[in-house]
């Protein structure tokens, strides 16, 4: 395909990346067949006001009324923080991180939204209603074309969205739940929790946090908005997991984890070191959906097909399979099933986009499924890997350490006209 990365060397070489920043000793493969259903559908993001809302208008633009300068060339550093100010009411602002494109022209960026999402509601139980939250998540990611570079605020415009606004760091649904530590109001849907813990879902705080551009701090409640130009950045999050329907006005609910994001940013993509340490030894996951490992990569945007070739790998850079996706579905569909697969590669013929999303397990976890899903009214072929105890199976015990190195990279080349 046009404008294709050697993908078998470029997943190598984040594979790579990663054992250099690895922590001890990895854990060997020991994956069941795959067990994946060939009918599943969308077992997260089911909410249907939950499609495109940024993707209406190709000319979007943001203003810059401060000081312009230069945009930032190929040739020199490559990446843009660009910081808002936190929001009325809230202690932390979002921030944008623009990652440049290997477009020649050194002005085609891929600006991911690192969202803080904030909602103290603690006794709204239904599914997919981002409640009892406080936590940063990348929440969506443009290609954008920037004109210039301010002190305060970036100019650019949309040409297309490339990520979906659903969740893609973490999400755990539990099975076989305690009633008895249920709270009023909390009801189980057929035996399950009533929705997902993490991120998008809810049920999740932050304990601490931090952000670095090229090793020098950064304030995320600063009342200004600011723009750094840099060639690295660092982003870390510790945040604890609750149990579903166990928050109260009085109570956060009862903890079920810790989370620890470690985010790694520069021109080859995003590395995240995600850990998730068990605080109980009675949270029963459900099968097919404990994923720590998500990827919301838009097929269509602004009326145009931008991925719809889709190829996996396994650890070795091996592929798996490669299958073109029915662009006219109207009903979700599963591609590339196989819990060997360690990395995706999405293509498009004619787009000039392409982006590779793997992991890499360090630790505990092991794979019970894995497969992309061309999901209809969202648009998008999301990436899904589901996990469970490498040694207790569903139910992890108290105290146990999951650890998955996860990679990913959305890449540009304008297409000749």
């Amino acid at each position: 395909m046009k404008n294709r990365m050697n993908v078998a060397i470029a997943i190598l070489l984040a594979l790579l990346m990663l054992l250099a920043s690895a922590c001890g000793t990895d854990v060997p493969d020991t994956t069941e067949p795959d067990l994946t259903d060939p009918n599943v559908t969308d077992p997260t993001d089911t909410d249907p006001t939950d499609t495109d809302p940024a993707d209406t208008d190709p000319t979007d633009t943001e203003s810059d009324t401060s000081k312009e300068k230069e945009p930032v060339t190929a040739k020199e550093n490559g990446l843009i923080l660009e910081i808002l100010k936190p929001a009325s009411g809230r202690e932390y602002g979002s921030f944008y991180v623009y990652v440049q494109t290997s477009d020649p022209s050194g002005q085609y960026y891929v600006k991911y939204n690192f969202a803080y999402e904030y909602n103290d509601a603690r006794t709204n139980y239904a599914g997919n209603t981002t409640t009892n939250i406080s936590n940063y998540r990348i929440k969506s990611a443009q290609l954008v074309k920037v004109s210039a570079v301010g002190e305060t605020a970036v100019t650019s415009t949309k040409i297309y969205e490339v990520l979906q606004q659903g969740e893609i760091s973490l999400a755990i649904r539990q099975e076989k739940v305690d009633t008895a530590i249920l709270a009023p109001g909390a009801t189980l849907k057929d035996g399950l929790s009533g929705d997902f813990i993490g991120g998008y879902h809810g049920d999740e705080r932050i304990e601490s946090v931090s952000l670095t551009a090229d090793g020098d701090p950064i304030d995320l409640k600063g009342k200004t908005a600011q723009v750094i130009v840099c060639t690295t950045l660092a982003f870390n999050q510790v945040t604890t997991l609750y149990k579903w329907g166990t928050s109260t006005a009085e109570s956060f609910g009862v903890p079920a984890a810790t989370h620890s994001q470690s985010f790694s940013i520069d021109t080859h993509g995003v590395r995240n070191r995600q850990s998730v340490e068990w605080l109980c030894g009675d949270f029963h996951t459900r099968s097919s959906a404990t994923f720590l490992q998500m990827f919301t990569m838009m097929r269509q945007s602004g009326g145009r097909v931008i991925t719809d070739i889709l190829e996996s790998f396994d650890e070795n850079g091996k592929s798996l399979g490669k299958e073109t996706v029915d662009t006219a579905l109207t009903a979700n569909k599963a591609y590339l099933k196989n819990t060997r697969l360690r990395a995706v590669e999405y293509g498009s013929e004619t787009s000039g986009v392409s982006a590779v999303a793997g992991f890499r397990i360090v630790e505990g976890a092991a794979v019970d499924a894995a497969y992309v899903s061309a999901r209809a009214s969202q648009k998008d072929n999301k990436l899904y890997v589901s996990f469970k105890s490498e040694k207790n199976g569903r139910t992890p015990a108290l105290g146990e350490v999951w650890t998955v190195d996860l990679f990913y990279t959305i890449d540009y080349i304008k297409p000749e006209a």
